[in-house]
């Protein structure tokens, strides 16, 4: 389903939509800072799968950047966490879409 992300402000008692899913829908997102979002994105139509591709949302400046692209829909990011640093767990499907490994990773947020 599509869906667009908000952000509520308790100090101002606002709610503010920071991203308007179009073709892509948010399935994931954790703070990164007091300033900065970071979110997984992917279809919203079609044949929808958990993961997609992993995005970093600067609030002050309202601007979405990629960080790291799924290369096929056999191979999508699915989930990102904090564990002493950054990391984005890839689900990988077989050629078949019957079965699937997570594997994680680290990355570095610039």
């Amino acid at each position: 389903m599509i869906a667009d992300l908000y952000v509520y402000d308790f100090t101002l008692d606002r709610l503010e939509t920071v991203i308007k899913s179009t073709e892509e829908t948010v399935k994931v997102v954790r703070w990164y800072d007091e300033n900065t979002l970071l979110y997984i994105a992917g279809f919203s139509y079609g044949t929808v799968t958990r993961g997609g591709n992993l995005y970093k949302f600067d609030l002050l400046d309202q601007t979405s950047t990629l960080l790291i692209a799924s290369e096929t829909s056999q191979f999508e990011i699915s989930d990102i966490y904090y564990d002493d640093g950054w990391y984005y767990t890839m689900t990988v499907h077989d050629e078949a879409y019957m079965t699937f490994k997570l594997i994680d990773y680290k990355f570095e947020v610039k």
